[in-house]
């Protein structure tokens, strides 16, 4: 499983990637993958100035 995080602003957004031998042949070969990926994102509840 790989993280990841990336900002919108000052509001974070979390990933989670199941990466597998296939996902990393293909990435390495510059190819898109034989099977889906499934990325799963979290957007937490953050107070937002108004």
């Amino acid at each position: 499983v790989m993280p990841g995080i990336t900002m919108t602003g000052t509001s974070p957004v979390f990933y989670k990637i199941a990466v597998t031998a296939e996902l990393a042949d293909s990435v390495s070969m510059g190819q898109y993958p034989p099977i889906r990926v499934v990325v799963y994102a979290h957007l937490p509840a953050v107070p937002r100035p108004q």
